[in-house]
């Protein structure tokens, strides 16, 4: 997922502060989770893909292209740049 949102951060050039600020989380949180330090929560991933002017699905969908390609070139377990998960926020 990090990368997918990185190449799109390049192609409209975009630092991690600057996107912070966009979407209203502190750089160091963003920081985290383009690291792979921790997962995007599923509101997060929106909101980072509005500013961008990607919708969810497509760095969804553009990760999920990312962790084929590395299946089809042999790899047994997802590289760590695909792995970074989304997490879902359920509410009770």
């Amino acid at each position: 997922m990090r990368k997918a949102i990185r190449a799109q951060m390049k192609a409209g050039g975009w630092t991690v502060t600057a996107l912070a600020k966009a979407v209203g989380l502190k750089r160091p949180y963003l920081s985290q989770r383009l690291n792979g330090h921790a997962e995007f929560k599923t509101g997060e991933l929106g909101s980072v893909g509005a500013a961008l002017g990607v919708p969810a699905w497509k760095l969804m969908r553009l990760a999920e292209a990312e962790l084929e390609r590395a299946l089809a070139d042999g790899a047994h377990t997802p590289p760590a740049t695909v792995a970074a998960g989304i997490h879902t926020e359920v509410e009770s």
